[in-house]
């Protein structure tokens, strides 16, 4: 689905993408422009809260288990810095899920991995209908 069919305008829209792997970041670069939207990355916590706080996206995607810092505990750094910030958790596993639900962090929704790519804009649409 292209930004064209949907009601929201992407456009100066930036979202961050926080993930380990590569060919993860290079599939949502994809979507991600697909859409017309300014995309940022990260590859781990710690890089993802140094992009936050020089970029000030308005949405962000974070694989949930990655070196260093997960995604949950960049999530709570970013929230104490803007509540309002809408995140989005990536993961590949159910236990992952229930890990997640036991943190004091709100999640816009989850999204399990592999995912169908429409579930990408469908989840902005979420994060940003919670803003306003």
């Amino acid at each position: 689905m292209t930004a064209e069919s949907r009601k929201i305008d992407y456009h100066r829209l930036k979202i961050l993408v926080v993930d380990d792997e590569i060919t993860f970041r290079e599939l949502m670069k994809e979507v991600l422009d697909e859409l017309n939207v300014h995309s940022l990355f990260a590859e781990d916590g710690k890089e993802g809260i140094e992009v936050f706080k020089r970029e000030k996206p308005e949405v962000i995607f974070t694989d949930f288990l990655m070196p260093g810092m997960n995604g949950l505990k960049m999530s709570e750094t970013i929230q104490r810095i803007d509540p309002d910030t809408p995140i989005i958790i990536l993961t590949a596993s159910l236990y992952d899920e229930l890990e997640i639900n036991t943190y004091d962090v709100n999640i816009v929704t989850i999204i399990k991995k592999p995912f169908d790519l429409h579930e990408i804009p469908d989840a902005i649409d979420k994060a940003l209908g919670k803003t306003k």
